[in-house]
């Protein structure tokens, strides 16, 4: 989604997963006992239901499929190819020595060729700018809800529909579980550039470091800003210039593209406020959003690609699921400017997230 990358799926070991400032320790003997433990479960009573089942079933599946990425280096004939993963490597070294503290993540590859792909469903109410929202066990509040078979996805989206609400569903580009498992990079990655993948890593590695409860706009804005501006970072400590600067475009991108959709919320929201009449409620919807679309072309702050903000006929399901990856921006880039580096911006933010109630006010700079 916008430049970066498409949905992220976040999970626990059978539901997506999110807590109030994560930081956790993983390792082969942990995720070898929660996932005998999946198995256990799943092979008895079908503690999860069929929808936990599923989940359970292709994340053990991944997780199976995972080899070193020395070792798949070694047999790899591709140059371009061990180039990536010996990346990935190198990515892991510096989020250690910068914050992230990846412990076993991304220390393998699993093949994910003939994988069920992830379908996400996600709805927003028609006359206000408020996503629909699924509530897991041990997680909370999730504005998405992923399904390996696209007829599930598609039965759900309608029903929703008939309810009245917008829908939407997209495909996931990755994939996190946000620390209960050491998670293999998914060889899909390995078939995007080099600046790409590595922002892509960061930006998970990020989730492992933070993740707040409910909150997934906070979270997906915060994982953006620290992995683009650790990507910089990265980049220039290698010497890599151009690489370094191509990520700095796409962070000066992103940051414009936050301020003209911070400025477009507050105008949705001013206009649901005034309570429109349901007979003209989506026509006048649509031309503000047609509006704001053709201004968003004239600026040129996207691409004309599937997915952007420019070419997708938007409603209000599809207009959150792109803002969630940007909302106040502006906000997450001033307080990590604040700071000397990356990591003590994430010990900062840390720190300051487990004091209030809401997070937005940690990004409150004295």
């Amino acid at each position: 989604m916008l430049d970066v990358f498409k949905e992220t799926i976040h999970a626990g070991p059978v539901a997506p997963y999110s807590c109030a400032s994560r930081r956790t320790k993983t390792g082969p003997r942990r995720s070898a006992l929660v996932a005998a433990g999946l198995t256990a479960c799943l092979a008895t009573s079908g503690c999860f239901g069929g929808y936990y089942a599923e989940i359970a079933v292709q994340q053990l599946r991944f997780l199976r499929r995972a080899i070193p990425i020395e070792q798949a280096i070694e047999q790899t004939n591709d140059p371009a190819r061990r180039d990536l993963l010996q990346l990935v490597l190198d990515v892991r070294v510096f989020a250690a020595a910068n914050g992230m503290e990846p412990d076993g993540s991304y220390a393998k590859v699993s093949n994910t060729e003939g994988l069920a792909l992830v379908h996400v469903v996600t709805a927003a109410l028609q006359h206000e700018l408020k996503p629909y929202v699924w509530r897991y066990p041990i997680v909370g509040a999730i504005p998405y809800r992923g399904y390996f078979d696209v007829g599930s996805a598609r039965e759900l989206a309608e029903d929703l529909r008939g309810q009245g609400y917008d829908t939407m569903i997209v495909e996931a580009g990755a994939y996190s579980t946000l620390g209960w498992f050491s998670d293999p990079l998914p060889s899909s990655l390995l078939d995007r550039d080099r600046v790409t993948l590595v922002i892509t890593v960061l930006h998970e590695l990020a989730h492992q470091r933070l993740f707040v409860r409910s909150d997934i706009a906070f979270n997906e804005t915060f994982a953006n800003v620290a992995g683009l501006r650790a990507a910089i970072r990265f980049f220039e400590e290698r010497g890599e210039t151009d690489d370094a600067d191509e990520v700095a475009r796409r962070y000066r991108g992103w940051l414009e593209r936050g301020v003209f959709f911070d400025r477009l919320a507050g105008e949705l929201e001013a206009f649901f406020a005034g309570e429109p009449p349901r007979e003209t409620l989506l026509f006048e919807r649509k031309a503000l959003y047609e509006k704001a679309q053709q201004e968003y072309r004239e600026k040129k702050l996207g691409y004309p690609t599937k997915g952007d903000f420019s070419v997708e006929e938007m409603d209000n399901a599809r207009f959150l699921a792109i803002y969630r990856y940007s909302k106040r921006s502006g906000e997450f880039d001033r307080f990590f400017r604040s700071f000397a580096s990356v990591s003590e911006a994430l010990d900062g933010l840390e720190a300051r997230v487990k004091e209030t109630d809401d997070p937005y006010r940690a990004l409150a700079l004295e």
